[in-house]
């Protein structure tokens, strides 16, 4: 593919970006490649790897992306909720709901993996401790007398507990027989876990 320079280092970044996600609205990122991306944006697969570091980097990126509109909705729902029991209930459904709208951009999130040797860039540590902070701030008023190192195993218990919801409610692995809805799940979940 011809070299080309249509676009600023930052235009050609937020083109990718779009134009991967949106590959990623319809396919898997298993069949998504380098090359398959550069041909998809209009430039070579070096130009991208000259942008992005490499194609990895190119996919954390696009995760990144993705946990900022996912953290946004999160916020957004949570806002629409007084307590704290019903924040965090409505964060919970909207992570569902979002999984559930976009299953393969959310799979990427928690399937891709950096080689041997890379490190998770600051940007997207700050993103995965923004997606905690927003549990944290529902749970915080819940547990008002607990210890730092006790908040923070309850914060993780629910996160896992809702992740393992959504995970197995989108492969279809519930295996429940009347058939129990995701939302179903983290309604019981939080209803049996948090405080009365």
């Amino acid at each position: 593919m011809a070299r080309r320079n249509d676009h600023s280092p930052e235009q050609l970044r937020a083109l990718t970006l779009t134009t991967v996600t949106a590959f990623l609205e319809q396919q898997p990122a298993a069949d998504l490649s380098l090359r398959q991306a550069a041909k998809l944006v209009g430039y070579s697969a070096g130009t991208l790897i000259n942008l992005f570091g490499s194609y990895s980097y190119l996919l954390l990126a696009l995760n990144g992306h993705t946990m900022d509109e996912m953290s946004g909705d999160l916020s957004a729902a949570m806002d629409q909720a007084s307590t704290a029991k019903d924040k965090l209930r409505a964060m919970a459904e909207q992570y569902l709901a979002f999984a559930q709208l976009h299953p393969h951009r959310w799979r990427l999130v928690f399937e891709h993996r950096l080689a041997e040797g890379e490190t998770l860039p600051d940007w997207q540590q700050q993103r995965i401790d923004r997606l905690l902070a927003l549990v944290e701030e529902c749970m915080l008023p819940l547990y008002p007398d607990a210890s730092t190192t006790e908040i923070q195993l309850k914060i993780r218990t629910v996160w896992a507990c809702v992740h393992g919801i959504v995970h197995l409610t989108l492969e279809d692995k519930l295996f429940a027989t009347p058939a129990i809805s995701g939302k179903a799940l983290i309604d019981d979940l939080l209803t049996r876990y948090l405080p009365a």
